[in-house]
């Protein structure tokens, strides 16, 4: 942006927060950095991979909960620049990647422990 428009260099260094995860991500990193932005936004889905969707309903409850409030909040409000809410996505996404690990233990038993 600063090459585009170089006459919007001090506004474009001094602003810390747009308050939209969009825009901070846009400004900070350009496309890479949409791509980056969607890609986490995607994780919890990603954690779902490997299990099938009629396994736990709360899984899937769980990871359309992340994505839709995380993008819906993110709208409007930084999500992902604030440390309380990154830290609670966080956490969320590693109790889904547990709780699916879990699951998938119990669903798919290992051959030496069928014996």
């Amino acid at each position: 942006a600063a090459s585009l428009h170089p006459e919007f260099v001090d506004l474009f260094t001094s602003l810390e927060n747009l308050h939209s995860d969009i825009a901070d991500f846009a400004a900070m990193a350009g496309l890479l950095g949409l791509i980056a932005y969607l890609l986490i936004l995607l994780s919890p889905i990603v954690a779902l991979r490997r299990l099938s969707w009629t396994v736990s309903p709360a899984a899937v409850l769980i990871a359309v909960v992340l994505v839709v409030g995380y993008a819906t909040l993110g709208l409007t409000n930084a999500m992902f620049g604030v440390l309380p809410q990154t830290a609670l996505f966080a956490a969320g996404l590693g109790y889904l990647i547990g709780f699916c690990r879990h699951l998938r233990g119990e669903t798919e038993q290992l051959p030496e422990q069928s014996q």
